[in-house]
Parts: structure tokens; sequence; C-alpha cells
């Protein structure tokens, strides 16, 4: 008898609680549906989409040749084309710089692994 007393407060409280999780729940989704939590990525320019075309075809001739010498003369890896890119091969042929387009406005990737930027090489 003693344990069904002390049950009682907790029963009691249960739909008090469950009221506050759906009210919690609607407040968050009046919120993200105003739109005012949404963050949106800067659109991607031309080029620098070209530029991000043209990194899986390179790294994959890195993968097959141990060295980026020698990419920076084919206009097609493995059958992808590269499109319009100028790529530079740096430190021993250990390192890129692909951009594109040869004009302005350009963009241009540090490979491997830097950052996509504006600007060219």
């Amino acid at each position: 008898m003693r344990s069904r007393v002390a049950l009682l407060p907790v029963l009691a409280a249960l739909p008090f609680l469950s009221g506050c999780l759906w009210w919690g729940l609607g407040v968050g989704s009046e919120a993200s549906e105003s739109g005012s939590a949404t963050v949106e990525a800067p659109a991607e320019t031309d080029a620098e989409a070209v530029v991000r075309n043209a990194i899986p075809p390179i790294e994959a001739y890195y993968a097959g040749n141990q060295t980026y010498a020698g990419a920076e003369d084919v206009g097609e890896i493995y059958g992808v084309a590269l499109g319009d890119v100028r790529i530079v091969v740096v430190k021993d042929g250990r390192a890129y710089c692909v951009e594109a387009p040869a004009g302005a406005p350009s963009a241009h990737y540090d490979g491997p692994g830097g950052p996509l930027s504006p600007g060219p090489c």
C-alpha cells in the first residue's frame, strides 16, 4: 500500500510533464517554420564549380601515378574532362593548384587538402 501512495504524485504529475514536452516541441517547430533559424550557404560561382569538379580526377591521377607531375598537361583524366582549368604542379609533384577559368573572375584550389578560394593561383 505504501508504494501505491508514493506512486500517486508521480502519476498525478505525468499529464503536466507531457504537456511541457509538447509545448516545447511546438515552440521549436514554429521557429523553424518562420525561417529565422535557417542558415543558407553562399551560392557557388561557376568558376568554383569548375574547380571543384576538377579535383576528383586530379586526385585519381595522383593515386595512379604517385605524383601530380604530368597532370598539368592532360585535358582528360581517366575519361573525365577537366574543363576550362589550369593546373600548376609544385613541390616536386607533391602539391598542385588548379584554377578556373583562365580569365576573371576565377577561383582556385590548393591541393591536396587546401581551401577553395576566389582568385587565381
